[in-house]
């Protein structure tokens, strides 16, 4: 039998926007479904106690209004107010995929898709599920937004793309709008799923954050490394990596290119490396990884021309196979400490903490580097333990 390839799929999606989910949620409703999922009565009692009589009002400088009761609605910020919401629509669910198409739900974001190999037949599902939110919509008194409400189709035909091919969506009269990108939680998706309009704001995004981290750190002032490390881990790295594990895999070449250069400039401002350094190094420093030396690294490393032999002897004995403080110099009247600081007198000390090499260190290296990035430079090694005469005394 010859082989025949498979037909392509197309899928057919909506963003559902529901006016003020939280606001027209009925309590009373609200309880009926509950228990309907066997709550248990200790947990009906709490809640029933946790939305009678809020009361709400509005206070400008020392003046107050009047208080109103809330009759109906969660409270917004509320911690459990997410998961009262969906006890509100999870009875939806199960009716929406008798109609073959897949719903995701979260908080007040709700989505309808359906993939089929003929757009009209996923159309016919997504139209099909769209009347099943309309009437459940109109029994539990809420409201949906027909110009908020988006429609979009994700396909590989080029002839098919940014709106090409026409999916008419309907709620009620209204026909939905179809759009070339829709954003779900945070993360732009366009028709083919190249996720290039999502990219290039989040590198703006990352951008301006940059600058916060570049304006505290220079070659001879600022934070600390430890410092600028934290602050990349907890103000720049997770707008980073939100989402990442969704668009990453789907994402084109040149996107994820530009995602590394975004991590490159934070390694760099970091490391206090110049941009013209390999960036594989200063990333695994700025992350704080201390894992093997790649076999790229290792290539490079013994492909100098200068100082071939004695280069990658004293790199790989002082700089890529430590992997504790042990001291290397050991002079009896020291006890292998520092006689200037009375630390172990390490090669992570001499070549980055002790103040007594300071000039050469700046003369040479430009920067106070650390061992991890020093591993791509043993040239720069070789010259500052030649300089501070300490070469012939090392291991």
């Amino acid at each position: 039998m010859p082989w025949k390839r498979s037909p392509t799929k197309r899928t057919v999606l909506v963003a559902v926007d529901m006016t003020d989910a939280y606001d027209r949620v009925n309590k009373t409703s609200l309880l009926y479904k509950m228990t309907d999922m066997d709550v248990p009565p200790c947990m009906m009692r709490w809640i029933r106690n946790f939305l009678a009589d809020r009361r709400a009002r509005v206070a400008w400088d020392e003046t107050a209004s009047a208080e109103v009761k809330m009759r109906e609605g969660l409270p917004q910020g509320g911690v459990i107010s997410p998961l009262l919401w969906l006890c509100y629509i999870n009875d939806l669910a199960p009716v929406l995929r008798r109609h073959d198409v897949q719903i995701g739900m979260y908080a007040d974001d709700l989505i309808i898709y359906a993939s089929d190999s003929s757009v009209p037949t996923a159309q016919a599902k997504v139209q099909a599920a769209m009347d099943e939110v309309e009437e459940w919509a109109y029994a539990w008194n809420m409201t949906i937004s027909a110009t908020k409400t988006k429609t979009i189709l994700f396909t590989s035909n080029v002839h098919e793309v940014n709106s090409k091919k026409k999916v008419d969506i309907c709620l009620g009269d209204t026909t939905i709008q179809q759009t070339s990108e829709v954003t779900v939680l945070g993360v732009v998706f366009d028709t083919q799923l190249s996720f290039t309009q999502h990219v290039q704001q989040l590198k703006g995004k990352l951008a301006k954050r940059l600058q916060v981290t570049k304006a505290l750190a220079g070659t001879t002032w600022g934070c600390s490394s430890v410092t600028l490390r934290r602050m990349y881990c907890q103000f720049i790295q997770p707008v980073a990596l939100y989402g990442s594990a969704a668009y990453m895999s789907l994402s084109r070449k040149t996107n994820r290119e530009k995602m590394d250069q975004v991590a490159a400039a934070g390694d760099r401002i970091i490391t206090g490396c110049p941009a013209a350094h390999w960036s594989e190094t200063p990333s695994r420093e700025a992350t704080g990884d201390s894992g093997t030396v790649t076999r790229k690294m290792r290539k490079r490393l013994v492909n100098r021309q200068t100082w071939r032999e004695e280069a990658t002897k004293i790199a790989k004995e002082a700089l890529l196979e430590e992997t504790e403080r042990e001291a290397i110099w050991n002079r009896p009247d020291t006890d292998g400490l520092c006689p200037e600081c009375g630390v172990p007198e390490d090669t992570e000390h001499v070549v980055c903490e002790c103040p007594k090499y300071q000039a050469a260190r700046s003369a040479l290296l430009g920067h106070t580097p650390t061992l991890t990035v020093l591993q791509e430079d043993p040239d720069a090694v070789l010259r500052f333990f030649r300089r501070t005469g300490l070469l012939p005394e090392a291991r």
